[in-house]
């Protein structure tokens, strides 16, 4: 009786599995079906998302690169003034990131303002100082930033005569601290008050294609010596095989122009 029992209930769980096996085979069938249903607009869609992906990540590590050579160009002009971004980088970042916050003027925009008034005033301290008058000014002004900086530390550096066409005008050898304080008179505030939200919410997405630029170049800039490598051995290759070269670019063009024509007939 046991026995009889203990292969009713067997039976019975075997009858139970083989139809939840029928049931995923089921299930995995429609899956199967639908996904051949839809094949085209999934490889369409996985197509662009991947393209999409890859064009986020050259953005990214581009413009990670472009802040990165700014800073070595800061620090470049800082040291021929006996300062350095590594000393300095902390205040310079502290004032950038409070005038990005509040204004249309990005960081790197600001830090190449900056080398500018480095450059052409020999001061750093100076340059620093002026850093808030020579936004308001170029808003108040519709004026580039670069354009700004480099009119701002001329009048810093003993040319008063400088911004005199934008109203400015202080007496000769007035001083640096003099220029800044009849700027911020006539235009104090101005940056702030053209702030525009579109502006700095693009600023703030460029900042995150930097962060994650930041994380991506590592691995790209190591695989780019090996890329190079690639790119001269193929180089030397054509210039010793010009004839077998030549027939190989028309074959290539050649299946790249049926590709094209196949391309869009595979998708009816």
């Amino acid at each position: 009786m046991a026995e009889a029992t203990t292969v009713s209930v067997l039976l019975r769980a075997r009858d139970e599995l083989s139809g939840k096996l029928k049931q995923v085979e089921g299930n995995m069938g429609k899956m199967a079906a639908g996904f051949e249903k839809h094949r085209r607009s999934i490889g369409i869609a996985a197509t662009a998302i991947g393209g999409a992906l890859m064009g986020i990540a050259a953005v990214s590590v581009k413009s990670s690169q472009s802040q990165q050579i700014g800073i070595n160009q800061l620090d470049g002009a800082l040291k021929n003034v006996g300062a350095s971004y590594a000393a300095q980088g902390v205040a310079i970042e502290k004032v950038i990131e409070a005038q990005q916050r509040k204004t249309n003027f990005g960081d790197e925009e600001q830090r190449d303002a900056l080398r500018e008034l480095v450059l052409v005033s020999g001061d750093y301290e100076k340059s620093m100082a002026a850093m808030i008058p020579m936004m308001d000014l170029a808003a108040g002004k519709n004026m580039d930033l670069g354009a700004a900086a480099t009119l701002v530390a001329r009048a810093i550096s003993g040319e008063e005569t400088a911004l005199t066409r934008y109203g400015i005008s202080v007496e000769k050898g007035a001083g640096a601290t003099a220029v800044l304080t009849e700027i911020m008179a006539k235009f104090g505030g101005q940056a702030e008050d053209a702030a525009d939200p579109m502006i700095m919410l693009k600023n703030r997405v460029g900042d995150l294609a930097q962060s994650i630029g930041d994380v991506l170049a590592p691995v790209i800039l190591e695989l780019l010596p090996k890329i190079e490598l690639m790119v001269r051995d193929m180089i030397a290759w054509t210039e010793a095989h010009p004839t077998l070269t030549k027939v190989l670019v028309v074959v290539a063009a050649s299946l790249g122009a049926v590709m094209l024509v196949l391309g869009p007939m595979l998708l009816i």
